[in-house]
């Protein structure tokens, strides 16, 4: 399925390991044309072991985990299927951003006992748009699945994959090091409150013009809306160097002190060298 011209959204499950007694490898797949891959073989238990791995141990109408309820992949799959057109219409909260804006969306979502979803997390983004991201949030939370064999919550992980119509270049600022233009514009920040619990990674596409064209949010925990929408008015205020011909897109880590004031670290370990900037890597 295509979203405008040449934009598209596929999706596939996964249920990945989370116990102790889970498996947390990931199976190695050919990459999928952009559309829908609805091939789901096998039962599974969320929290136990991935949708659709090839285990020796693995097999359909698994035993109830003492701690976790258990799910059918054909009724997970089912039930995401009837609400796919909900998370591809979250695509176009992107606008104009729709040329560049592209990635992976991991979704956690936590299943109550009855069927109903109790919470959902992004666990992973390179994505980098707010909008489509919330957007995904709150459509998930409105899934009802049915109950759970044995009566108790369980949980799995649900990938989205973006693309954007490529008609503006991406090159990706190099993680070990930021433009120095964004920690300046970072120093510069009013206070927020607390985006989420744990640290935000935020991803920003920067314009040739130094414009930021579009920023996400990246933490494992909960991200509080109106929080990210203070970081993301003063981040799209920003007017940075761009770079002639494409879009440069960079992350980097925003911590937030205790008294609420915004301020930001590289997100990796060496140290940011100031002068010449180091060239970025072209996608």
């Amino acid at each position: 399925m295509f979203l405008g011209a040449n934009a598209g959204v596929w999706l596939s499950l996964a249920a990945l390991g989370f116990c102790a007694c889970g498996s947390s490898t990931k199976s190695e797949r050919p990459a999928a044309e952009p559309g829908v891959n609805r091939s789901t073989p096998g039962g599974y238990k969320p929290g136990s072991r991935k949708l659709g791995d090839d285990d020796d141990g693995a097999r359909d109408g698994l035993a109830l985990d003492s701690e976790q309820g258990v799910l059918d992949s054909e009724d997970v799959e089912g039930v995401l299927e009837r609400n796919f057109r909900s998370f591809t219409r979250c695509y176009s909260r992107a606008g104009d951003a729709q040329r560049y804006v592209e990635g992976q969306v991991m979704l956690r979502i936590f299943v109550s006992g009855s069927g109903e979803v109790s919470d959902v997390h992004v666990i992973e983004n390179s994505l980098g748009n707010f909008a489509i991201e919330r957007c995904l949030v709150v459509e998930a939370r409105n899934i009802k699945f049915p109950a759970p064999r044995g009566g108790k919550p369980t949980e799995f992980e649900y990938p989205l994959q973006f693309r954007s119509t490529r008609e503006a270049a991406v090159v990706d600022w190099p993680e070990a090091t930021i433009p120095i233009e964004v920690i300046d514009a970072m120093a510069a920040m009013q206070p927020c409150p607390s985006v989420a619990p744990s640290p935000v990674e935020a991803i920003v596409y920067i314009e040739p013009s130094g414009a930021v064209g579009s920023a996400g949010f990246l933490s494992h925990g909960t991200i509080e809306p109106e929080a990210a929408i203070c970081a993301l008015e003063q981040i799209r205020a920003w007017r940075l160097r761009g770079e002639a011909g494409h879009m440069l897109r960079a992350r980097f880590n925003l911590r937030i002190p205790a008294e609420g004031a915004a301020k930001m670290a590289p997100a990796a370990s060496p140290p940011v060298v100031r002068g010449r900037n180091p060239k970025p890597r072209r996608r």
